[in-house]
Order: C-alpha cells, then sequence, then structure tokens
C-alpha cells in the first residue's frame, strides 16, 4: 500500500501523451474564445449553414439524404473528439485495475492477518 502512490504517478505518466504542440489555424482570427465557441459569433446578415441530414416524410416513408460531405475542420474536430474519449476511457479502465488490486491486496492482508491473529503463532505484519 505505501508504493501506491508512486505507482499511480508512474502509470500517470506512462497514459500521458509525449510530446504536445500548439498551432495556429490558417486564416483564424479572434479571440480563443471565438474559436473554441464559433457558433456564438456567427452573423445574423448570412444566412444559416444546411443541416447535414434532412428528413423528408411523405404518406408511404420516411427518407433520410445527406446532404453535404464533412469539411476538413469538422473531419478533424471529429477525429479529435474520438482521440479524447479514448484517452479518458483508457485512464479511467487503468485507475479501475489499480483500485481493484489495491482493493484485492487488502482484502488479502486482512485475511492473512486474521488467520494469522485468531492461530495464536506466527508474525503478525
Amino acid at each position: 500500500m505505501r508504493y501506491l502512490v508512486g505507482f499511480v504517478c508512474l502509470l500517470a505518466l506512462v497514459a500521458s501523451p509525449l510530446s504536445a504542440s500548439a498551432r495556429a489555424g490558417e486564416g483564424e482570427g479572434g479571440s480563443r474564445l471565438e474559436r473554441w465557441h464559433p457558433e456564438a459569433f456567427v452573423d445574423p446578415s448570412k444566412p444559416a449553414p444546411e443541416p447535414t441530414l434532412q428528413l423528408e416524410v411523405d404518406s408511404a416513408s420516411l427518407e433520410v439524404r445527406p446532404t453535404a460531405p464533412l469539411t476538413v475542420e469538422e473531419e478533424e474536430t471529429n477525429a479529435r473528439r474520438r482521440r479524447v474519449a479514448m484517452g479518458v476511457s483508457i485512464s479511467f479502465l487503468i485507475v479501475g485495475v489499480v483500485i481493484g488490486a489495491a482493493v484485492g491486496v487488502s482484502v488479502s492482508q486482512i485475511k492473512r492477518r486474521e488467520l494469522l491473529g485468531s492461530s495464536g503463532g506466527g508474525i503478525a505484519f
């Protein structure tokens, strides 16, 4: 148990990325808030973009048609979201395994102490 904190720190270092870089997008202007939330800075005089999917209902069926392919920026955003989701999932999995192992070791130590203490012999840890 005394090495658990060091082990968790080691796992955090292993799970962290090897490098990080920042790059400015081409033609991006404005503040950081505007880059993070571009939908908040939409010009009301310009027409709204078309939705990706349009639903049409007629008497026979429901039809779904894609209207436009994803842009490069949307694909990069989707890829970034997948990477973030994968990193968070793996981190939670590692933490769960570490906590499970710590609980297992603790339970075995408690059982060992009960066995050694009830028999009257042996060295208590």
